[in-house]
């Protein structure tokens, strides 16, 4: 008979949450460089972790993650979600510390994703910045997220799931409507 030991994980992940697919109230947590490697390619990261704010104790406070090119072109997904960050957009050429607006508070889409190995996670895949109405509502929620809830497990942090993309997305316009003919 074969005789196997279970061990605590230490993989190179750092542990989020996973919550339902949808638009969350969320700040920024934390930031981290990162690598991935796609088709073989090993390729550098920025690794952002956003706090969820949600009325539904079992989420409020959870952390989940989103990734993107550290290049923050005028066209890229990071120079959109740090505009969302700023509330305003940065001028080229301009150098900011991500980490000067840890806190800063923003609107997260949520997608579930399924690594190869079959591990469900959430990915944020948009960023969009938040009214004042919604900056009111998250100081309340801020304070009714758990204290253990605060801090996240760093484990390996030099990369991610080999078969996490890290390539903009592109979402095509929807087309026109034909109108009916009578």
């Amino acid at each position: 008979m074969a005789k196997v030991k279970v061990v605590e994980s230490t993989g190179r992940f750092i542990e989020t949450a996973v919550v339902p697919d949808g638009v969350y109230i969320a700040r920024l947590h934390q930031t981290k460089e990162g690598k991935i490697t796609f088709r073989g390619e090993e390729r550098p990261i920025i690794r952002w972790f956003f706090q969820i704010l949600s009325e539904n104790p079992e989420i409020n406070g959870k952390i989940v993650e989103g990734i993107t090119s550290p290049t923050v072109s005028t066209r890229s997904k990071a120079y959109r979600w740090l505009t969302a960050l700023l509330g305003e957009k940065p001028d080229p050429e301009t150098e900011i510390d991500l980490d000067d607006y840890i806190g800063n508070i923003v609107q997260v889409q949520v997608e579930t994703k399924t690594s190869q190995s079959g591990r469900e996670y959430s990915r944020v895949i948009n960023v969009v910045p938040a009214t004042d109405v919604i900056k009111k509502i998250a100081k309340d929620l801020i304070a009714q997220i758990p204290t253990d809830e605060d801090e996240i497990d760093d484990y390996d942090t030099d990369s991610a799931e080999e078969d996490e993309e890290v390539e903009e997305i592109v979402v095509k316009p929807k087309p026109k409507k034909k109108a009916k003919k009578k």
